[in-house]
Formats: structure tokens, C-alpha cells, sequence
């Protein structure tokens, strides 16, 4: 079977850049603050907001960012720095990033948040009568261009020249794992080297954080939960032939993912093939989800380490399985990650698993 090399690891998180969020996460500190815009005049709840995602080093025309919501900006902000992780940034590698790959995820539709806020009533309720009669009258003539899901697809190939296969896909989180899958799967049958495959979503937005409410999943003062985030995370894979041709450094290899539907996540854990000495977790909700996971693992595999990067990074549901996924790429980030690393998610529609281990493990 095609071995495919993990070679570049960009992040945007609370904490910053994959360098920033890694030293955050060997310090223990956590990016999740109550201090956010979202909890003035409602129910409160814990949030990741992210800082500053403007992609202005990566863009050849400033104005670009115009078309950019922050989703989209998160994304080529993201891509660029996997890219650049990779070695394959500047003009000498055109050729190379034109065959790329790109296969990625995002979130519901996400209007600004001071867009948004203008239509937010005090009960955390949208005023859809005001929004039609003043709120659009406010919002910026390109709003509908920042509001397209395929924006963060098309903007981070139009900004780095990607011309290879794609796919968006959204906006539930198991869809990051399934653009991991869509891409191991092209490599191994041969229909491209390279892919560039990452998640991104805006989460602190209207739609996505509704969604979150009305699902009983956003985390309260009194309620089970989780803090939602605004997060972007992308990956370079590449066939372990064309890292070697050019030399590339390996972060880490991808071994398998598996995507499966509802109440399948015995299945899916019953798929990995080798076993983990870290089991890293995303997107558990509830306590019982927690411990749930903690037993499942014990059963199968005594010696695993379970762990989650959600209390620090929050969550952002179609970006964070790829975030996790690049998480156990950096080696300082997580204490004792051993040479196996599992990624897992479930929810009541689908489970999620990745294999990855170190560079030397191959």
C-alpha cells in the first residue's frame, strides 16, 4: 500500500499560528475566554474567538481580501502557512502547487459578526423582519460573496494556483475527516502526488452558533457542551516517492481514515490497525461522551493515553478533525504522544478515525 507522508502543517487557532498553538498547548493554557461579543445581551457561554485571520502575506493583490469573509480568510490564511511548512511557496514551485490537490471542509453559512449582531435580539433570537428591512441595508455590498461556502475553496486555489482535482465539503464535522479520506484515497490510486486538504469555520457566526443551540451542543453556565471556536487547519500530503524526489521533510504519515454513519463508532475504532499509544479526541459533548471514550479505549488498548485539545482550542466542527489531525503532527504539542497517534470523533450521525504516526514510525 502507497505510503503518504504528512510534509506541511498550517494552523490558525485561538492561540495563533501552529507554532504559537503548539507552545500554548505544552503550557496548558487555554485559549477559551467568556469575554467575547457574543455574550452581551444573552445566555453565556464559552467561545475560542480566533485573532486577526487577515491573509495579507500570502496575497499578491491586497484587494483579494475584499471577497473574504473571515471563513475564507482563515482558510487561505491556513493553506499558506501548510504550504510554506512544506516547502512550496514561491515561484519555483508553481508547477508543483498546480497539481496539488485540494480537498477541504467548512461550516454553516457565517455572516461577519458585526453583521450579525444587528439582527441578534436580546433572546438570542434572529428579527428576520428587521434583518429584511434594515440589517441588509448595513451589510457590505459583497456580503454575498463572503457568504458563498465554495469561497474558501476557490480563493485558497485561486491565491496559491491549485488546479488538481477538489472537493468542499459541509458542513458537519465529520466532513474534515471525509476530505482526508477523499484525498488519501486519490494518492493511493494514483491520480495525484500531492494534495493540500484542510478544514475551515467561522463558528462564532449566526448560522453556526444557532445550529450549535438548537442541537443542545453549545456549552453554558449550566449545560454540557462544547466552546465553539473559529479555527482553520490544513495539511500537505504527498506520496512518500514524491516527498523523496524533492527532498521534503516528514512530519508525520497518514495510515488510514475510516468514515462511518450513526452509532458506528465501535466499528470504526474496531478498524485501527495499529495500536495507539495516544487517543486524541474531538468533539465530545457531553461527560458521558468523555468517559465513554476513556472505557472504550482502556478495553481495547490499557496502555493509551486519552486526551483532547478541545478545552484549549475549543471547537469548530468541520475544522476541527483536521486540526486535531495536524495537532499530532507537532511534535512539542502534545506531551508524551508516543509513535501512534488516533484521532477519533463521533456524534449521533456519524464516527471518524485517523492513524498517524511519527516520522520515524512509518
Amino acid at each position: 500500500m502507497t505510503a503518504v507522508a504528512i510534509t506541511g502543517v498550517g494552523v490558525h487557532t485561538a492561540h495563533g499560528d501552529e507554532s504559537a498553538t503548539a507552545f500554548a498547548l505544552s503550557q496548558g493554557r487555554s485559549g477559551v475566554t467568556w469575554d467575547h461579543p457574543w455574550n452581551k445581551g444573552r445566555s453565556l457561554f464559552p467561545a475560542a474567538p480566533a485573532p486577526d485571520p487577515a491573509p495579507t502575506e500570502f496575497l499578491a493583490d491586497r484587494k483579494a481580501i475584499k471577497y473574504m469573509g473571515p471563513c475564507t480568510q482563515m482558510a487561505v490564511l491556513a493553506a499558506g502557512r501548510a504550504l510554506r511548512s512544506a516547502g512550496l511557496l514561491g515561484s519555483d514551485k508553481t508547477a508543483i502547487r498546480a497539481d496539488l490537490g485540494l480537498f477541504m471542509a467548512t461550516g454553516p453559512i457565517a455572516f461577519d459578526v458585526e453583521d450579525a449582531l444587528r439582527s441578534i435580539g436580546p433572546d438570542g433570537t434572529a428579527d428576520l423582519l428587521a434583518l429584511r428591512q434594515e440589517g441588509l441595508r448595513k451589510c457590505h455590498p459583497l456580503l454575498p460573496f463572503k457568504m458563498l461556502l465554495n469561497m474558501p475553496l476557490g480563493l485558497v486555489s485561486i491565491t496559491f494556483g491549485l488546479r488538481g482535482p477538489n472537493a468542499i465539503l459541509y458542513p458537519g464535522p465529520e466532513q474534515g475527516a471525509l476530505a482526508l479520506s477523499h484525498a488519501l484515497r486519490g494518492l493511493r490510486a494514483g491520480r495525484f502526488s500531492r494534495a493540500l486538504v484542510g478544514g475551515s469555520a467561522h463558528t462564532l457566526a449566526l448560522s453556526p452558533l444557532l445550529s450549535l443551540e438548537r442541537s443542545g451542543k453549545l456549552r453554558t453556565e449550566t449545560s454540557d457542551g462544547f466552546a465553539p471556536a473559529d479555527q482553520a487547519a490544513f495539511l500537505v500530503l504527498e506520496t512518500e516517492a514524491a516527498a523523496r524526489e524533492r527532498g521534503a521533510h516528514v512530519l508525520g504519515w497518514l495510515h488510514d481514515v475510516t468514515v462511518l454513519g450513526p452509532d458506528t463508532v465501535d466499528q470504526a475504532w474496531g478498524k485501527v490497525t495499529v495500536a495507539p499509544a495516544t487517543i486524541l479526541v474531538t468533539g465530545a459533548s457531553t461527560q458521558a461522551e468523555k468517559i465513554g471514550d476513556e472505557t472504550r479505549a482502556h478495553r481495547a488498548w490499557p496502555k493509551a493515553r486519552v486526551t483532547t485539545v478541545d478545552e484549549s482550542l475549543g471547537v469548530a466542527p468541520a475544522a476541527s478533525f483536521v486540526l486535531a489531525t495536524a495537532i499530532a503532527c507537532l511534535p512539542h504539542a502534545l506531551a508524551d504522544r508516543g509513535p501512534h497517534v488516533l484521532i477519533s470523533f463521533h456524534d449521533e450521525r456519524a464516527a471518524a478515525v485517523a492513524q498517524v504516526s511519527a516520522p520515524e514510525a512509518a
